[in-house]
């Protein structure tokens, strides 16, 4: 802000600033991967919620939580753990040690804490989806070479960053004094990690 030149900010936003910002429409994603799972039958939801808070994941857990509030008989919890492959790992492993009744389905904030969650799952004896489905979230390479393939939001990455290019240019080309939040919509990629009841 102190140069004093345009600027738009990519992947987030600051709700405090008169800032552009180009973000993923992160509410929505976890809502239409939410409702994939109620869709397919699940009643008994697990978030599996990052420990980072920052806007991205905040914002996933809105969405999580606006779909399974629009189902009457469906129950849910929260697990919280670190945001990487180690730090996943680790916290899901421990929470699966203490036994616990598992949900049926789980939706995670990102595609690395579900890969992580998954490989834990299945060291203790869970089959996936059999046993326990998933979500994730971002669509990483990993997310379709590990077994199962793990259906996941797709972020559009080349829209985020061709948006945030065009809008730069606007306010450069025209000294636009108006701040806009543009939010690009996310797609569900449905591939082999949820099972229908």
């Amino acid at each position: 802000l102190k140069l004093n030149c345009p600027l738009v900010i990519l992947d987030s936003y600051f709700i405090k600033s008169h800032i552009d910002s180009v973000a993923i429409n992160n509410r929505q994603g976890a809502y239409i991967a939410t409702k994939y799972l109620l869709d397919c039958g699940h009643r008994h939801l697990g978030h599996i919620a990052s420990s980072v808070n920052i806007n991205n994941f905040s914002e996933r857990r809105e969405g999580f939580v606006k779909a399974v509030s629009e189902v009457p008989d469906c129950d849910w919890s929260e697990i919280h753990t670190i945001s990487t492959q180690d730090g996943a790992y680790v916290d899901m492993s421990r929470y699966l040690d203490e036994n616990p009744k598992l949900p049926t389905a789980f939706f995670a904030d990102n595609d690395i804490i579900a890969v992580s969650c998954i490989r834990a799952l299945k060291e203790h004896g869970y089959s996936i989806p059999g046993d326990v489905s998933i979500v994730g979230f971002d669509d990483l390479p990993m997310s379709y070479v590990t077994s199962p393939k793990l259906t996941t939001v797709r972020v559009q990455k080349e829209a985020l960053g061709g948006r945030a290019v065009v809008r730069l240019l606007e306010k450069i080309e025209e000294d636009d004094a108006v701040s806009e939040v543009i939010t690009i919509g996310t797609n569900l990629i449905v591939r082999d990690s949820v099972k229908l009841l």
